[in-house]
């Protein structure tokens, strides 16, 4: 196993000293202090941690779920009358449609694109949850984690009825029912698993960091691709990047999380994923399929898999620790079967001293058009 770990660098630590987590640099035993599951069928090949978004026995618990309760509508109303909104909650609604949920740090940039200072996020957010647009919610799990103390729990924010109905009048869409959550508090063992939320907060990073790098220009996660009268493939998230002036890249996005049966579960997944390739033509093709997965040795069997059901596509690996840190050249990975390791395989046009048109640009040259009406 310590063969998948090698990569081929010089100029820093396999991990780095900014992307690396202190659970990816411990190996065996097993990093739980009480067994209290059989986890043999969950953890990583090589018995790491889990990532910090993969724990398949975390259940969701809402913080403070009384406050803020019943005066969203209130808020709504007032919105409604008179009628406007404000920059910095227009900017959260926007993030949280595409998101459904995410931490302070991914909300921090979309709110305050000019500033480093968290806590204006902080005492914004407050602000929101009291209104009632938002709630706020973590998680319990029954594994103790040794490393527990190196990483925190972040705090999670999804929108409310309230804050849903904001996003379907500004978006002129109906409301969705799967967009918001309403906060209660649940009896012991009977809260709701988190394994749907950490897809979504792990997604919601890469969507994040491609803001940051002012590459994004499309993010859909209800592409439906017709394969017959009956099988549909969604891709998680479909995605579109600019690299320069008319120049869009396609991706599509997958996120692996353990479940029972993973290895054929995947394998079906990738083979519709092929036959879904196949039928779009090239200009609808994605360029490559980018794959979170929870450690580094998920990704051989993972690849494995990929090279024999859906072999005309190219896939690259990330972890959610990765992610976290940021994009940069070492983000995104590919396997070495010959070498049997693991090699970075940086992507030029997403990393943030590129040169091409970045997405703000591209959309003021649209927009520079509206002054082209005539009365």
């Amino acid at each position: 196993m310590s063969g998948l770990l090698h990569f081929d660098r010089t100029d820093k630590d396999p991990e780095g000293s900014t992307a690396a987590s202190p659970l990816t640099k411990k190996k065996n035993p097993s990093p739980y202090a009480t067994m209290l599951y059989d986890l043999d069928k969950l953890l990583p090949p090589d018995r790491e941690s889990f990532g910090l978004f993969s724990d398949p026995y975390a259940r969701m618990i809402y913080i403070e779920p009384r406050m803020g309760a019943n005066r969203g509508t209130f808020w709504f109303n007032q919105r409604m009358d008179e009628g406007n909104f404000t920059e910095k909650e227009v900017r959260l609604l926007q993030f949280l449609a595409k998101t459904k949920v995410a931490t302070r740090n991914q909300l921090h940039h979309a709110i305050h694109p000019d500033s480093d200072n968290t806590s204006r996020t902080t005492d914004f957010l407050k602000k929101c949850k009291n209104a009632g647009i938002i709630t706020t919610f973590s998680w319990i799990s029954p594994l103790r984690l040794k490393e527990a103390v190196d990483r925190k729990k972040p705090m999670i924010y999804g929108l409310t009825k309230a804050g849903a109905e904001a996003v379907a009048y500004l978006t002129q869409q109906k409301l969705n029912p799967k967009l918001f959550f309403t906060p209660v508090t649940y009896t012991p063992g009977n809260e709701p698993e988190m394994k749907d939320i950490f897809t979504d907060l792990i997604a919601a990073q890469l969507y994040n960091e491609l803001i940051k790098l002012d590459r994004l220009i499309d993010w859909k996660k209800d592409l439906r691709i017709h394969i017959s009268s009956e099988e549909i493939f969604v891709p998680y998230v479909a995605f579109d990047v600019i690299k320069d002036n008319n120049q869009f890249v396609h991706f599509w996005l997958e996120v692996f999380r353990n479940s029972t049966n993973w290895e054929e579960k995947y394998k079906a997944r990738f083979a519709k994923m092929q036959r879904a390739y196949n039928l779009l033509p090239e200009d609808q093709q994605p360029n490559r399929i980018i794959i979170v997965v929870d450690g580094y040795s998920r990704i051989q069997p993972l690849w494995e898999i990929a090279q024999q059901v859906m072999p005309d596509i190219t896939v690259r690996f990330t972890t959610d620790e990765k992610l976290i840190a940021g994009i940069d050249k070492f983000t995104f990975l590919d396997y070495h079967p010959e070498q049997e390791k693991l090699v970075p395989k940086y992507i030029a046009y997403l990393l943030p001293d590129f040169s091409g048109m970045k997405a703000t640009e591209h959309f003021k040259m649209i927009y520079t058009s509206v002054d082209d009406y005539e009365y």
